[in-house]
């Protein structure tokens, strides 16, 4: 005999039996519990209901599955400072802030802050203690080296914002940063290369194994490269 709510907790009724057959082999299994409602005997299933267990491991999964996608980004995050702190190459540089511009991200909030923490670790632009707002932090930037070196920085910030957004899928702009960064010595975690082969299942095209495997531009084949470095050296 049981108080279904003290004894079964919160969803009791989901426990509750109606069927003559699921009644008896509760019995069986020594899982079957009882109340009386008025002149009614009402019965119980003391376990879990299936459907009961199955959102329970339903909600672990997901629990479990945020969980790693949170280390993987601070991982992502502690190798970029390293990453960064290397002024970028002209070609670099353009096809980064182009891809960014393309497709729309932008550096407003939770990416400038992210830019801020990226550049401020790799020891790249003001000091931390000169202002604490994130859009007047990189206006204090004092060469066009500097602005380059942050604009950068920042475009990669809105890329890896995107990544680690909760929920969000996985597609070739992800696949291209992981190899990006795996070209820069990072080691991807477990959860990532199953993202990674996930999104290949998904893409009617092959994913490129690096970012540039496919539409590679070198300095030497890019005329505007040489003048974008120049440009960029003479203003330092």
């Amino acid at each position: 005999m049981i108080e279904p709510g003290k004894t079964l907790g919160v969803g009791w009724q989901e426990h509750r039996l109606t069927d003559a057959e699921a009644i008896e082999q509760a019995r069986e299994q020594g899982d079957l519990a009882v109340a009386v409602s008025g002149e009614d005997t009402v019965y119980f299933r003391v376990s879990p209901p299936p459907a009961t267990a199955a959102r329970a491991a339903e909600r672990k999964a997901a629990r479990d599955e945020q969980a790693e996608a949170r280390k993987a980004a601070q991982a992502r995050e502690q190798h970029l400072v390293t990453v960064l702190a290397v002024k970028p190459k002209a070609g670099e540089l353009v096809a980064t802030l182009a891809d960014g511009l393309l497709r729309g991200r932008s550096v407003n909030g939770v990416q400038a802050t992210l830019a801020r923490t990226l550049a401020q670790g790799a020891g790249v632009g003001p000091s931390a203690e000169r202002t604490q707002d994130d859009y007047e932090w990189k206006q204090l930037a004092q060469t066009h080296a500097e602005r380059l070196h942050l604009a950068w920085i920042s475009a990669v910030a809105a890329q890896e914002v995107d990544t680690r957004a909760p929920h969000h899928t996985w597609g070739a702009a992800d696949c291209d940063y992981l190899a990006w960064l795996t070209d820069r010595g990072y080691v991807p975690t477990p959860w990532e290369k199953d993202q990674l082969a996930a999104a290949r299942t998904r893409t009617d095209d092959s994913v490129p194994t690096s970012p540039d495997e496919d539409t590679e531009t070198t300095e030497q084949d890019d005329p505007q490269t040489d003048s974008v470095e120049s440009a960029q050296e003479e203003q330092a």
